[in-house]
């Protein structure tokens, strides 16, 4: 009897025992496997994944503190800019387009006496040196470059209306701030739509015929400027079907046969240029002095830019001037960068926008 006891009391330890083990092992591997989720979203954490305008699937860091752009470097300014990122910019203009942009220091101070760095074919070394975390081009070229030095890159693509909206959200994306980004889109897609639903009615017979370009050179401007133009009303006379070329130059003869009833150009050099030489004034636009020279801030307005419907509202503004009074546009304006940029434009600086470049144009 006592040996059966002890049996049973031997066999009840060795139970407890396998238990506590089991139980052990269970709360061991439970805790290897929580740490190993906790180091995983750890890791998630520290990046995130885009898809670029290459078709490039990205990996960029969730802390951004050094941007830099190249390419087309003040039209990416600008995007950066309108999402609140200019302070990360750690390259200034390139020295050929620093004059004509150099309103861009308003609103990011810090560029101004940053390295410059070329439009094209930049020195990989030069950006190298500024150790970015990420870099914003639009230049396939640079891109491959870009890439090979093992640099984080993202590409963009400017040609239009559309990919301006694409840019925004993609560089939402990139700093995790799609909030942002599809109020600054809702906002371009609201302006547009309230000026157009304006002068939607209007008879193709009674829209201005405009020209916006470069007259001491013949030359067409911006495929963009084409759209900007169309919003508000006007016939761009040098817009055709497929047109792909940013510029494109034209005869006298066809500027003659176009007969712009207003131009748009994009130095005031030109409108002296215009009224000094006879062969210009058997045009309506010019017997009519209703030449002007477009807006410029980040860059000229009409180029592609998140500026682009506050170009559609200066141009309403001089197609249908009673439907579009300039001191609306002029507030309209103010408020722009106000809400956008984080910036409160002064009287004097208004104006020095609607003046627009006084630089010989490029």
């Amino acid at each position: 009897m006592k040996s059966r006891f002890s049996n049973i009391i031997t066999a009840f330890i060795i139970g407890v025992i396998l238990v506590v083990s089991l139980i052990g092992c269970t709360s061991q591997t439970t805790s290897t496997s929580n740490s190993s989720v906790a180091a995983s979203a750890t890791a998630q954490a520290t990046t995130r994944t885009v898809v670029d305008m290459a078709n490039r699937t990205v990996t960029v860091p969730t802390k951004i503190t050094r941007v830099v752009t190249a390419g087309s470097i003040p039209a990416i300014n600008s995007c950066l800019l309108a999402m609140g990122k200019g302070s990360l910019i750690v390259n200034g203009l390139p020295d050929n387009v620093k004059e004509r942009c150099k309103k861009e220091f308003w609103f990011a101070p810090n560029i101004e006496n940053q390295i410059g760095i070329a439009i094209d074919n930049p020195d990989i070394e030069v950006i190298l040196s500024l150790k970015p975390d990420i870099v914003f081009t639009d230049d396939e070229q640079t891109l491959a470059k870009l890439v090979d030095s093992k640099l984080t890159v993202v590409c963009l693509h400017y040609s239009g209306a559309d990919e301006i909206r694409t840019i925004i959200t993609l560089i939402g994306q990139v700093f995790g701030e799609t909030d942002r980004a599809n109020k600054t889109v809702q906002f371009f897609d609201n302006k547009i739509n309230e000026i157009n639903a304006k002068v939607a009615s209007i008879p193709t017979d009674q829209r201005p015929k405009v020209l916006y370009g470069d007259i001491s050179t013949l030359q067409a401007a911006y495929i963009t400027a084409d759209w900007c133009i169309d919003k508000a009303g006007g016939i761009s006379v040098a817009a055709y079907e497929g047109r792909v070329a940013v510029f494109y130059n034209f005869s006298m003869e066809q500027l003659v046969a176009w007969n712009p009833d207003i131009i748009i150009v994009r130095d005031s050099s030109d409108i002296s240029y215009i009224y000094s030489h006879s062969e210009f004034s058997v045009i309506n636009a010019v017997k009519n002095k209703k030449v002007y020279t477009t807006p410029s801030c980040m860059g000229q307005w009409g180029g592609s830019s998140p500026e682009m419907p506050m170009a559609v509202e200066w141009l309403a503004s001089k197609f249908y001037p009673a439907t579009f009074p300039e001191d609306d546009m002029e507030k309209d304006v103010i408020s722009f960068y106000k809400e956008f940029y984080g910036y409160e434009l002064t009287d004097s600086q208004l104006q020095e926008i609607l003046a627009g470049a006084h630089t010989g144009g490029g």
